[in-house]
């Protein structure tokens, strides 16, 4: 969990139009609600938390320049 939120000091710098810190307790319940549980398909492991980024862009290619940064 910590290091989600060191991480999301370090997103905030490339401009995200949002952040969100899913913890370990909205993972756990999302296991058990079956709707919740088509959502986790991309989930590797049993992390902590995840974080989910977006961006805004007027073009794909503009986005996929936001993107590269977080690489």
């Amino acid at each position: 969990m910590i290091e989600s939120m060191v991480a999301a000091v370090e997103i905030l710098k490339t401009g995200p139009t949002s952040v969100e810190l899913v913890d370990r307790t909205i993972l756990d319940l999302a296991k058990i609600a079956p709707e919740a549980a088509k959502q986790r398909l991309f989930i590797e492991g049993d992390p902590e938390a995840i974080l989910a980024v977006e961006y805004y862009g007027e073009t794909p290619e503009e986005i996929s320049k936001k993107m590269d940064v977080l690489e």
